[in-house]
């Protein structure tokens, strides 16, 4: 009595152990859990997810950036928006001279008719890290694949928007040393030539000296921050007139 008892208890425990694996119920679960979220997406555009709108997206996304961006790329960037912020002060070219704390790793980017973006300047350290002259190069032939794709389109993210983006990722030379890096770029737009330029800082985040002097040939993309413009809604008042 006892073994058939058994025999049946582990029969038991085996069909719902395998009623518990089936591709069927492991949906129902995902569905399960997932329900929630995907009846909030049916309520129409203005639907919000728990504890979790787009004013704190946007907070928290600034927030990261505060935290993840180098001392350097806070000093351009604050830089720019100074600049920018001056709405009396006619557009001039931008020079990489007018930087001195970072000169060796700033640069101009300016658009080609063609879409190109060059190096219109160059700092000294950066022609270094590169191991050329960077002046008339293409900017994205530093990236490949599917990174060259994005850093395009952060490039037209940053032309558009007028707002500073940011790319992360890191560099690597031939014989594989690799060392993060940082890439600030903020829209300069000057009169004077009537074209698109763009100014960068191409920071490292430690580990210059593992590279022992070898130029970087490669270029990864592990995150991108792209231009948040958003611009803060009016919103109307009631007056109400005894009159």
């Amino acid at each position: 009595m006892r073994q058939s008892c058994r025999v049946s208890l582990k029969s038991r425990f085996w069909s719902i152990k395998q009623v518990a694996n089936s591709p069927t119920t492991r949906s129902l679960v995902r569905i399960h859990t997932l329900y929630p979220w995907i009846k909030r997406l049916q309520t129409g555009p203005d639907f919000a997810f728990p504890d979790h709108t787009f004013e704190t997206e946007a907070k928290e996304k600034q927030k990261m950036m505060d935290r993840a961006v180098h001392p350097h790329t806070r000093a351009i960037l604050n830089a720019w928006r100074r600049l920018s912020s001056d709405e009396g002060a006619p557009g001039i070219d931008p020079r990489v001279e007018d930087f001195p704390n970072l000169l060796g790793s700033l640069f101009v980017l300016k658009r080609t008719e063609d879409g190109i973006w060059l190096f219109a300047n160059a700092g000294k350290d950066l022609n270094i890290h590169m191991g050329r002259e960077l002046v008339d190069h293409d900017f994205l032939s530093l990236w490949r694949g599917r990174d060259l794709s994005l850093v395009s389109a952060q490039l037209d993210a940053v032309r558009f928007g007028s707002a500073p983006g940011i790319l992360r990722g890191r560099g690597e030379t031939l014989t594989g040393q690799k060392v993060e890096l940082e890439i600030a770029l903020a829209p300069l737009r000057s009169k004077s030539s009537g074209s698109d330029r763009i100014l960068g800082l191409y920071q490292m985040l430690g580990g210059e000296g593992l590279l022992c002097g070898r130029p970087i040939w490669r270029h990864g993309i592990s995150a991108i921050y792209p231009p948040d413009t958003r611009v803060e809604e009016r919103h109307l008042r009631l007056v109400a007139s005894n009159e």
